[in-house]
């Protein structure tokens, strides 16, 4: 692609132009062309998931249960804060702050960075002892958690702020437990920003893509959570391809210079 400004040849989904120094506008894909990718990314996904329903549904289940904990220790805090006392605002702010809080605690336990890479393993080939994967992070207990941790401290304040910010940096954020895992040798801020250089020009798409899975969701609730066994890990093993797919553009626009 040229830089619209000065016109030079630049990397694709580049943030700037590395010659006149300007900031480049995120592109986004035809809306058929990614409506086609979602396609194609959601049948790999059940391709992969074929005949490993039963390894990934225990695995989710424990996952689940692990967030059920997680929501009635915030509950349970909230309530005895007695937060209605006060004004609405004042209370919503007091009420986010407490759930930050309790999350930064709980990056202790970062059990959801070892189910997100469960499904990028999967995708790779490695498909057994997911259970053991799950709690795989204590092999490498102190860089899951600065990830983790710093990842959720960054989110936290975005989200202090403002709401729509802090959704963008999510997105922005969303590769990073990726990156880690692919580059071990990456500080927890490297793979901060490597996630937030991939993921320029893609966050609306993973967000669409997300979005896609919608009535999924709807259905996983209506069965009482028991479908969200198998609506969770279709939606992780779609974002793992989703990774994928950015991860060798980047790589061929790379190797293009």
């Amino acid at each position: 692609m040229k830089c619209k400004y000065c016109g030079k040849e630049i990397v694709d989904d580049s943030m700037f132009c590395e010659h006149c120094g300007a900031k480049i506008k995120e592109e986004h894909l035809p809306r058929n062309a990614r409506n086609a990718l979602f396609v194609e990314l959601k049948k790999r996904a059940l391709t992969d998931l074929k005949g490993n329903w039963k390894k990934v549904i225990p695995v989710t289940l424990v996952f689940g249960l692990c967030l059920c904990a997680v929501c009635y220790i915030d509950m349970v805090i909230e309530k005895n804060l007695m937060l209605e006392s006060l004004s609405k605002p004042t209370e919503m702010f007091f009420s986010d702050c407490v759930t930050n809080v309790i999350t930064l605690i709980l990056s202790l336990i970062p059990i959801g960075y070892s189910f997100t890479l469960i499904f990028l393993n999967l995708i790779r080939g490695i498909k057994d002892r997911m259970i053991n994967q799950l709690f795989s992070l204590f092999k490498n207990y102190r860089k899951s958690v600065e990830t983790v941790f710093m990842v959720n401290l960054y989110l936290s304040l975005w989200h202090l702020l403002m709401f729509v910010p802090g959704i963008i940096k999510y997105y922005a954020y969303s590769m990073t437990y990726y990156i880690s895992m692919d580059h071990p040798d990456y500080s927890v801020d490297e793979c901060i920003e490597s996630s937030k250089r991939m993921m320029y020009g893609h966050k609306w798409e993973l967000f669409v893509l997300q979005l896609s899975f919608i009535g999924w969701i709807l259905l996983g609730l209506v069965t009482l959570g028991i479908g969200l066994m198998w609506v969770i890990p279709y939606m992780e093993t779609t974002k793992a391809h989703f990774y994928e797919t950015i991860k060798v553009k980047k790589e061929n626009n790379a190797h293009q210079l």
